[in-house]
């Protein structure tokens, strides 16, 4: 899920933080309160593959600058560029995300990515 988008980023993958992000969203249930720093999603696909689901998932954290509007840094909080921001940070070093499929029919997607700062 992560490929290119690590070197572009310049963030290593963690197999602790893709534990922790497994353990986040193992019960199928979103926490409103978690002591961890990540980006979680959940998505409801029908009739799609995996894999095109967790590479819009990329593709939807990476483009939300252009959807949203904010073509410049500025130097305020914008909602819709969060999950990009929490990610692209210069103190974050490490990220490791995880997905589960859940619900009866097994076609909503949880996604969860944790990072880590130095």
């Amino acid at each position: 899920m992560w490929g290119h988008y690590e070197q572009f980023l310049g963030k290593s993958w963690d197999c602790d933080l893709e534990k922790k992000a497994q353990e986040e969203i193992s019960s199928c249930i979103l926490s409103r309160h978690s002591n961890l720093s990540l980006n979680t999603l959940r998505l409801r696909y029908i009739k799609r593959e995996e894999n095109a689901v967790l590479r819009d998932v990329m593709w939807a954290w990476m483009s939300a600058p252009l959807r949203h509007g904010v073509v410049t840094a500025p130097n305020r909080f914008h909602y819709g560029i969060e999950p990009l921001a929490n990610v692209a940070n210069w103190r974050t070093r490490k990220i490791g995300c995880s997905y589960k499929a859940c619900g009866a029919d097994s076609q909503t997607m949880l996604i969860a990515c944790v990072y880590d700062a130095e």
